[in-house]
């Protein structure tokens, strides 16, 4: 949640200004300069908040993105699509091999 508060460029009142005067914490300025690096933002398991969350949050106060994400690179090649056809596919054909796993039919 200090992300909003110490990345706000809001100076009109006392509050906001004491905010620009935080010192942000370590593991919060590592996550932010990591997305600034890698257009990804990382989530560690257990974390409260979701990746989306963390996007919006960052990309709404203005952080931004100094590169993109590799795999963009894909998408524009055309080759996203072959990759996930080719996905769709094989989750397909494991599908058909598992067994049904529908409930019990219970007689009356």
């Amino acid at each position: 949640m200090i992300l909003h508060y110490v990345t706000s460029e809001r100076r009109d009142t006392q509050f906001w200004r004491d905010c620009a005067n935080v010192e942000m914490p370590g593991m919060l300025r590592t996550r932010i300069e990591m997305f600034r690096q890698t257009g990804r933002c990382y989530i560690p398991e257990g974390e409260l908040f979701s990746q989306g969350s963390w996007l919006a949050v960052m990309m709404g106060q203005g952080v931004s993105a100094d590169q993109y994400p590799f795999f963009a690179d894909i998408a524009k090649e055309g080759l996203l699509e072959d990759y996930m056809g080719k996905l769709l596919q094989t989750y397909e054909q494991e599908l058909l091999q598992m067994k049904e796993h529908s409930p019990p039919q219970l007689s009356s």
